[in-house]
């Protein structure tokens, strides 16, 4: 039983080389060519550029948020009473205020690292899209290139049987102007 199995084992390794098919060189050329100018690959493809943008927008999440602020104020009339003879301001006409601030995520529970893995696993399944549309394509030109190759042989073939049948007609006739 063993050296059925390795024997078997051995005959389908050796044979996997054999199985593969020839792509032909124009085929090659048009499957590479509608991947340039079918829509729906560029689609397929801005999804990943747009999933990796994605990843290092939530990658920006790690670092603090720092803020500035500034305001001007221009108060009139001017807020001042007369206290003990002496005029005391309670505002000044000119106010300038400023204000930084900063936050950062101290605790935030897996949050940030489901955001994370969330966007990667979309970058793969873009990714992964992008494959798919591009199999499906070549797929379907390489059926349309086989289809054209299959209806030009045929019109070979029906071309042959017309001549043959032409070349048969003459035969026919010439018997028949000879009395055979």
């Amino acid at each position: 039983m063993r050296i059925f199995i390795i024997f078997f084992g051995l005959t389908f390794v050796s044979n996997l080389g054999k199985a593969q098919i020839i792509c032909p060189a124009e085929l090659t050329q048009l499957v590479n060519q509608s991947f340039t100018f079918f829509p729906k690959i560029k689609e397929v493809e801005n999804e990943v550029l747009s999933s990796k943008e994605k990843l290092a927008v939530n990658n920006l999440n790690k670092n603090p948020d720092i803020g500035f602020t500034g305001s001007y104020n221009f108060v009139m009339p001017k807020i001042s009473f007369p206290i003990n003879g002496k005029e005391i301001q309670f505002a000044p006409i000119n106010n300038l205020n400023g204000t930084i601030g900063t936050s950062y995520t101290l605790f935030d529970f897996g949050r940030f690292k489901a955001n994370i893995t969330k966007t990667k696993s979309e970058l793969q399944f873009s990714e992964t899209n992008v494959d798919a549309a591009k199999n499906e394509l070549a797929y379907q030109v390489a059926a349309i290139y086989f289809d054209i190759i299959y209806i030009q042989k045929a019109m070979a073939i029906q071309d042959s049987i017309i001549s043959y049948f032409k070349s048969n007609k003459r035969i026919a006739e010439g018997k028949l102007k000879n009395g055979d």
